[in-house]
């Protein structure tokens, strides 16, 4: 027992002695944060200068080891020190009070109990004799040399915290330089900031931007409020009138503030709901602060949210931290953004609220929070942003691989079509041949050169035959017209003056006597990208429509000639020409020219002619007039068909 009381006498006489420090005024600027102030509360806001005093003499004043950090309170506070000015030191000193939003404060400096001088700061007074800066909370004034008592009284309607700084006129200039200096350094960044983010919204068109210019928006707003610089810009806007706006833009700031983070978190989660609740009600904070606010009840309401502050984020990052595993790289920096943020909203909760000491270094608390938070969240977007165009990049250049997939299946089952159409339409001529060759072996049993005639006809049936058989073989070699395959880079060699020749013979005696072929080449061979079988097909086709809308009675005519980088074949007729709408729709599939002319056909000899043009790079020339058509095929070499 004897132990307890000897530490509690020791624990008394500590304190004792923190009361009784004395600062001494020497050339330096001094902050008293160390020990050196006593604080008394008057919860009453009743009490004048006498009953101060009578309350030190009477030992009512507790020492404190930092500043005032009473948080949020309705009370006014006052605050004692102990100053001794020596006869050497500078007669002029400044008293500056933080931090900015503060309504009054009042600081009486007396000397053997008499009152030597009153100096008035704060938002809500001014003080035209002793004020040193017009929004800074800094005045001065000559003070008397000897031992001095310094009592300042407190009444704000924001946080209760209080940091003294005592500064020598030499030093005065410096301070007020580094201190607006440090203002417009900080203001000017987050408008940077503001601004790059605004950018960023409209150029890259994501709207997560926009949330978070809105915050920042929000809080610049505060600090110019809380600062002073809207009245100092806007004559017309007084004291009362600012306090009033800096409460509700506070609030406002805090439920954009709710809404950005809502949004940057807002990713599919095991916990999304949850999250979701919890930023619910830190909303529902908001409205109950604004309402206190309309209620003149800013403290309390400001009170109630600085607690929530120090509750919600943890409750949040729970959830998250649960599911760390699983993010991917953008919510984890998302998240981890918001955890840096969590910390220093806590931290300054805690400093606003007065659990935290005031001193030189936790004034800082809320300007880092500010300036430091605004930083990472820049970047945690912008990486997020960058994250989001990649994967973005990537799913896009994916769809266009599908796409180009889905075009080239499309491409192939064409081409299998017209493979299908050009079969069907090709087979059709000697299956024509074979059965009009069947007949007219059936009609020269009575005839006396039978035995000449049936060998021709024989002939005429073994040649549709083999007709037949060489379609077939283009049916197995089907993968010709795959577009993704090497066929079109493939040389081939052939004879186009043996191919014509052949091609002119298939056809009936009737037709042979109307192609006028007339060459004074021998041969004229070919090393093209197109196989023999499928340019005889164009060929056939081309020379067929020729003779099909030609005057029964009038040639067609075929030429081949060698040009630079390969040959025309030609055919020309000398029928009535084609009307522009003929010419327009030539080449489409099932189209005819003339629906009620008697000519056999599907409408399938040009199209399956344009496909395979297109197919292995050929040319195709339509030039018609009334004096009839002519179609002209390029036949490039295969050298020239790679380039092509």
């Amino acid at each position: 027992m004897i132990r307890v009381l000897c530490a509690l006498a020791l624990l008394v006489l500590v304190w004792s002695e923190a009361s009784a420090t004395v600062t001494v005024l020497d050339q330096r600027a001094l902050t008293l944060d160390s020990g050196q102030l006593s604080v008394l509360e008057d919860p009453g806001n009743a009490m004048d200068l006498a009953a101060v005093m009578q309350a030190y003499a009477a030992g009512d004043f507790i020492p404190i080891p930092a500043g005032l950090s009473a948080g949020y309170s309705d009370s006014a506070f006052w605050i004692s020190a102990r100053v001794l000015r020596p006869a050497d030191a500078a007669p002029f000193w400044a008293l500056m009070a933080q931090p900015s939003y503060l309504d009054q404060v009042d600081a009486y400096w007396l000397q053997h109990g008499r009152l030597v001088a009153h100096w008035a700061a704060g938002d809500m007074q001014r003080d035209t004799q002793h004020d040193l800066h017009p929004r800074l909370h800094l005045v001065g004034g000559e003070l008397p040399t000897g031992e001095l008592q310094l009592l300042v009284r407190l009444k704000t309607t924001s946080t209760s915290i209080l940091l003294l700084q005592l500064i020598p006129q030499e030093k005065l200039a410096a301070v007020l330089d580094s201190r607006v200096f440090s203002e417009g350094f900080f203001i000017g960044l987050l408008v940077v900031i503001l601004l790059i983010n605004l950018l960023n919204g409209f150029w890259l068109r994501k709207s997560i931007f926009l949330y978070f210019v809105a915050y920042e928006a929000g809080l610049i707003s505060v600090v110019l409020l809380a600062s002073g610089l809207i009245e100092s810009w806007f004559v017309s806007v007084d004291s009362v009138t600012a306090n009033k706006w800096m409460q509700y833009a506070l609030v406002i700031n805090g439920f954009l503030a709710f809404v950005f983070f809502y949004r940057l978190l807002s990713f599919v989660s095991r916990y999304r709901r949850l999250i979701a609740s919890l930023f619910m009600c830190g909303i529902g904070l908001v409205a109950l602060a604004l309402f206190m606010v309309l209620q003149e009840r800013f403290t309390q309401g400001m009170a109630y949210a600085s607690w929530g502050l120090m509750v919600l984020p943890p409750l949040v990052i729970l959830p998250l931290a649960l599911q760390w595993r699983v993010f991917d790289s953008e919510q984890i920096a998302r998240v981890s953004g918001f955890l840096v943020f969590s910390l220093l909203v806590v931290a300054n909760a805690l400093y606003v609220s007065g659990l935290i000491p005031m001193s030189r270094y936790s004034i800082m608390i809320a300007p880092l929070l500010i300036l430091s938070c605004q930083l990472i969240l820049h970047f945690v977007l912008m990486f997020s942003v960058r994250k989001s165009e990649r994967v973005l990049a990537q799913t896009l250049l994916e769809a266009r691989q599908a796409e180009d997939q889905a075009s080239l299946e499309r491409q192939t089952r064409k081409m299998h079509e017209t493979f299908t159409a050009m079969f069907s339409h090709e087979v059709r001529t000697p299956l024509a041949i074979i059965d009009s060759a069947a007949q007219s072996l059936l009609r020269l049993e009575d005839k006396a050169d039978a035995r000449r005639q049936r060998e021709l006809r024989v002939q005429r049936l073994r040649d549709a035959v083999k007709r037949i058989g060489d379609l077939l073989q283009i049916s197995i070699m089907r993968n010709r017209f795959d577009p993704a395959g090497d066929e079109a880079s493939i040389g081939h060699d052939y004879d186009l003056l043996a191919l014509t020749e052949k091609l002119i013979d298939s056809f009936p005696a009737l037709q042979q006597e109307r192609i006028r072929f007339n060459t004074s080449l021998s041969e004229l061979e070919l090393h093209t990208s197109i196989p023999e079988e499928l340019l005889g097909v164009v060929l056939r086709n081309l020379l067929d429509n020729a003779l099909k809308y030609s005057p029964s009675l009038f040639p067609v005519q075929v030429y081949i000639a060698r040009e630079e980088g390969g040959v025309c074949w030609a055919v020309r007729d000398f029928g009535p020409g084609l009307s522009e709408h003929v010419r327009k729709h030539m080449f489409d599939r099932y189209f005819r020219a003339n629906e009620g002319a008697q000519v056999p056909g599907l409408g399938l000899g040009l199209y399956i002619v344009n496909e395979l043009v297109w197919r292995y790079a050929l040319k195709l020339d339509v030039d018609s007039g009334t004096e009839g058509t002519r179609i002209a095929c390029y036949i490039l070499d295969a050298e020239e068909g790679d380039n092509a």
